[in-house]
């Protein structure tokens, strides 16, 4: 795609959906810019995408086409307060978790098309997850540039804005959890003999198949394919039933949604 897409923000999550768009090639690397108030961040994240970090939000603006902001929620206001009024005719995409078109409603004129969604760190890998925000006000060929520069990268899932935060935060805050579990999958090879290596592959690999069949089947059907009546799959499905697996992971996001 032919459009200079500057990111406001250039931390972990920044640095991985620039890799991934480079990877992916649905941007050149020529036509990815970056801009971060942290000086030696920006500089470090730069280097290790392969692109220039431009001086100033302003400059970024009037080089980019596509202005994606990737600051946290509380950030937003003072990093859109000096170029709001210069904003108009860019298609802005923002990053921000716990900031919807609601609040950019109050920090933005109309006249400014944007739209709300969160990425995840496997964007860096072209395996991301992008949650969208089903309200926003791009037009249809804003939409379509939208769409054909994260799509090849990422899943595109609409969600409405009742459940954007908790959409975003299973995306978002899971790839730690499933690292978590292929690590600890892992360890268990090695505590039985299998090279640290070869255990890391395994269970990595297991995760990516799983997963990919999760998304053509359902979960549960997946699980019972390989629990044979009696076998020794449903013996380790009962141990981590025992020892409240599924109620970890659900009170790990309780956790952070507060419920």
């Amino acid at each position: 795609m032919d459009k200079t897409v500057g990111f406001i923000g250039f931390g972990h999550i920044a640095t991985a959906v620039a890799k991934g768009l480079i990877y992916t090639r649905s941007v050149k690397k020529t036509n990815v810019l970056a801009f971060d108030t942290d000086e030696n961040k920006l500089k470090e994240n730069a280097k290790a995408v392969g692109i220039s970090p431009v001086s100033s939000s302003e400059t970024l603006i009037k080089l980019s086409d596509v202005i994606v902001v990737a600051v946290t929620a509380k950030a937003v206001p003072a990093a859109l307060a000096p170029i709001a009024d210069k904003l108009y005719g860019k298609l802005v995409v923002s990053f921000a978790a716990g900031y919807g078109f609601e609040e950019y409603s109050r920090i933005l004129p109309d006249s400014v098309h944007r739209i709300s969604a969160i990425p995840n760190i496997p964007f860096e890998a072209g395996e991301g997850m992008l949650l969208c925000e089903n309200r926003h006000s791009l037009t249809d060929d804003e939409y379509k540039i939208f769409t054909e520069l994260f799509g090849k990268t990422a899943v595109l899932e609409t969600v409405s804005a009742n459940c954007f935060n908790a959409a975003g935060t299973l995306s978002g805050c899971a790839p730690a959890y499933v690292a978590m579990f292929v690590e600890s999958l892992a360890d268990a090879g090695v505590k039985y003999g299998v090279p640290r290596d070869t255990a890391y592959k395994i269970a990595a690999q297991v995760a990516v198949g799983a997963g990919k069949l999760c998304l053509e089947n359902k979960p549960s059907d997946v699980k019972d394919a390989v629990c044979s009546p009696g076998g020794t799959t449903i013996k380790g499905v009962a141990s981590l039933e025992k020892d409240g697996f599924r109620g970890a992971v659900i009170n790990a996001i309780d956790s952070i949604l507060g419920k």
